[in-house]
């Protein structure tokens, strides 16, 4: 909690993020100010009553009409996976920058055979062209901010089931994707596959 709060602000992170933390306290206030308003008939207690349910009803609609840019950066996330799952090139082509590089940057001795150094966005495109994707699992994430707010960070680990040809398969998958905003919007401009499970997807003799 505290670095999540601490990336994106404590106000931002209570009011927008993690509302929870506001609103139980004020529930608790608008239920003793009504209780004790309601038995002593005390009008001041029920008016507090109904500004901290006021209150409430606020916090709890902002977590929704409101998105953070850390929030965001984590949505961007979501959006590439879903876009990478569905084939949909073109919004891949939307959410990673022209000059993305994609890197294998786990053990050397570890490298998969299909992995070369680095790709290109056009060669990483050539790539999930060849996959018929069943399902792509985000067992976790996590986002960060850089100190300008400019560039970011996400962490994820993957189970993705699919088939290459007449090899089906199930490839656990660590990956840190670093972005940048641009225009309103995060791009990817780097991924990096740090670590690829034992039975990877592709891994086979040539």
């Amino acid at each position: 909690m505290l670095a999540q709060a601490a990336q994106s602000g404590w106000l931002p992170y209570l009011l927008f993020e993690s509302p929870g933390w506001l609103m139980v306290p004020l529930a608790v206030i608008w239920a003793g100010t009504r209780i004790t308003g309601r038995r002593t008939g005390n009008k001041r207690l029920m008016h507090l009553s109904w500004i901290a349910l006021g209150l409430v009803a606020a916090v709890f609609a902002s977590s929704y009409l409101v998105t953070t840019q850390r929030e965001q950066l984590g949505g961007a996330l979501k959006e590439l996976l879903l876009a990478v799952e569905d084939k949909d090139f073109d919004a891949v082509r939307t959410l990673v920058d022209e000059q993305a590089t994609i890197a294998y940057t786990g053990k050397e001795n570890a490298r998969p055979s299909f992995m070369k150094d680095e790709l290109t966005r056009e060669e990483m495109i050539g790539r999930l062209d060849q996959v018929r994707f069943d399902d792509i699992i985000l067992i976790g994430s996590s986002a960060a901010l850089d100190k300008q707010r400019d560039h970011g960070i996400t962490g994820m680990r993957l189970n993705v089931k699919g088939t290459v040809g007449d090899y089906p398969g199930t490839q656990v998958s660590e990956w840190a994707v670093r972005w940048k905003y641009v225009d309103g919007r995060w791009v990817a401009i780097r991924l990096e596959c740090i670590k690829i499970g034992a039975d990877a997807l592709f891994n086979r003799p040539e």
